[in-house]
């Protein structure tokens, strides 16, 4: 017995797990607590010593993911880019890919990233029409983003986001026919009337305060010149009321123009906040 025992070697004692199984259960497990910087350099010294593992696709994967999740997008978009050899992986690799490319504010790119998985993917074609739209979105191109919306809902009317599909034709068709403010208008107004461009833009406090500066400084100095006689300290404060008056018209026109470029970005944050997801899921 005692022979066999020792012909059979040391797995008749005991089941021996091959190294690159341990190194690849041990970066896993990094990877599955959110250790993404110490997972990525484990799954580097598994393929390191052990190009051959079986596990190399998943871990390649893995090491994008880990990437993407750490927030370092443009190692992402390059590593997951690369593993398209791998088909358990290259379909959600790619479509990363594009995603780590939308998160840099690379919106061009990102679409025609999505534009290229959509054409190797068919059968994921309208869930990356719809992110096309995004890029689009970003980029103002109302008019592209709804072109991509009606051919969503015309080709695929049991699309599973079909109602976010409505909501953003409906909200993305009122930022195409908003107008904006015209700053040459708040600007003419506050000319007329101190403060009534402020009112224009919505900002009826700022409007209330510069009527009230040239108002006041413009009765002080009349009443300077005219009762008091004190003209030098009347020439001071007409100065004054200037200075206030050319301010007031100024930030009238500013207010406009920030007024617009704060709706578009709110609207679309809202959008994005509310609606967008990436293929990380």
């Amino acid at each position: 017995m005692l022979f066999v025992f020792l012909a059979a070697g040391p797995s008749a004692f005991f089941c021996a797990v091959p190294a690159d199984e341990d190194q690849f259960r041990f970066a896993s497990r990094l990877y599955d607590i959110k250790e993404y910087y110490r997972a990525i350099g484990e799954f580097d010294r598994l393929l390191y010593f052990f190009p051959s593992t079986k596990h190399k696709p998943e871990a390649l994967f893995l090491t994008g993911l880990s990437y993407y999740r750490a927030g370092r997008f443009p190692e992402a978009e390059k590593f997951l880019g690369s593993l398209s050899a791998y088909p358990d992986f290259a379909f959600k690799a790619a479509a990363l890919s594009a995603d780590a490319l939308f998160r840099q504010g690379r919106y061009e790119a990102s679409r025609a990233g999505y534009a290229a998985v959509k054409d190797r993917f068919p059968e994921r074609e309208p869930e990356l029409l719809l992110s096309m739209s995004w890029a689009d979105l970003m980029r103002k191109d109302f008019s592209g983003c709804l072109e991509l919306y009606g051919l969503i809902l015309q080709k695929y009317p049991s699309f599973e986001r079909k109602y976010d599909v409505e909501y953003l034709q409906k909200s993305v068709g009122k930022l195409k026919d908003f107008k904006g403010l015209s700053p040459v208008l708040a600007a003419s107004l506050s000319a007329v009337i101190p403060g009534a461009g402020q009112v224009y833009t919505k900002r009826p406090g700022d409007g209330l305060v510069a009527f009230g500066a040239v108002a006041i400084l413009g009765a002080g100095s009349y009443l300077l010149w005219r009762y008091y006689g004190h003209k030098e300290a009347a020439v001071v404060v007409t100065l004054a009321a200037g200075f206030f008056y050319c301010g007031n018209i100024y930030s009238a026109w500013s207010s406009a123009k920030k007024y617009n470029v704060l709706y578009y970005r709110k609207s679309m944050d809202t959008l994005r906040n509310d609606y967008w997801s990436d293929y990380d899921r």
